[in-house]
């Protein structure tokens, strides 16, 4: 029998300046296949204005979450980010994005932050969020057609637009006890 409070918690926070150094670990961590499906693209490493502009959203316009172990010492090992971007041609809509290191995934962590962003996008006024997905992310194409997201291919790229509440209504569809981390309170 393990003691809980000598074990790390998963803990979701809004993203700012100070979590820098935490998107530089995590970016490193993820594998150039998770890289080249958020990113669309290889990329071996943040250029100092993306790193920037992945650390520092306005909060309005640009909303970014986390989620990261929190281990007894204090000490926080990054796991996951989802955010929105506002277009600025229609103040309604914003992009969304969620990235899930490689070791974390499977387990409804990606679906607990989409879900956290939706219901502060919500808040913030957005109508409708957007997805962009590579046909080849299986994980997102799944998540979106188990909820009846309908995904139209444009170029090469799939497009899914839909309710934010919607997203915001999101659950985990995995094993419940592989469930808990979307699942969790924030």
């Amino acid at each position: 029998m393990s003691d809980s409070k000598l074990e790390p918690k998963i803990v979701f926070r809004a993203i700012g300046p100070e979590h820098r150094e935490l998107i530089e670990e995590g970016f490193a961590r993820l594998s150039p296949d998770a890289r080249y499906l958020r990113f669309f693209g290889a990329k071996h490493r943040l250029t100092p204005g993306e790193l920037r502009y992945l650390s520092e959203p306005d909060g309005d316009d640009h909303f970014a979450l986390g989620a990261a172990w929190l281990h007894p010492s204090g000490m926080l090992e990054g796991l996951g980010v989802a955010r929105y971007v506002r277009s600025p041609d229609d103040p309604k809509l914003a992009h969304v994005a969620v990235t899930v290191l490689d070791e974390a995934q499977g387990r409804g962590l990606g679906v607990g932050l989409l879900r956290r962003v939706a219901w502060v996008a919500n808040l913030r006024g957005v109508a409708r969020l957007r997805f962009m997905v590579l046909p080849e992310n299986v994980a997102m194409r799944t998540l979106l057609a188990s909820r009846r997201v309908p995904l139209q291919l444009e170029e090469r790229t799939l497009i899914a637009t839909c309710p934010v509440r919607t997203v915001a209504r999101f659950r985990s569809r995995h094993d419940p006890r592989r469930a808990w981390i979307g699942d969790q309170r924030a």
